[in-house]
């Protein structure tokens, strides 16, 4: 999970005051892209499946990560 939460900290940081969401997507494409990650599903962003929104003045920041 370190690395999930690696790679996600890592795409936040390139987001940071330039975009105003968190792709899904992308995030989705980074579970996907880590070593010992085969496939996924249900997987959830602050318990959605959607593209999150950011406010202008606001970072995004990677909270909790479970992989069951």
């Amino acid at each position: 999970m370190t690395n999930i939460s690696t790679s996600i900290a890592t795409y936040l940081a390139s987001i940071a005051f330039k975009e105003n969401y968190i792709s899904y997507a992308k995030v989705s494409a980074m579970v996907l892209e880590t070593v010992g990650v085969l496939d996924f599903t249900d997987l959830k962003i602050n318990n959605g499946t959607v593209n999150i929104a950011i406010g202008n003045e606001e970072v995004a920041m990677v909270g909790e990560v479970t992989a069951t």
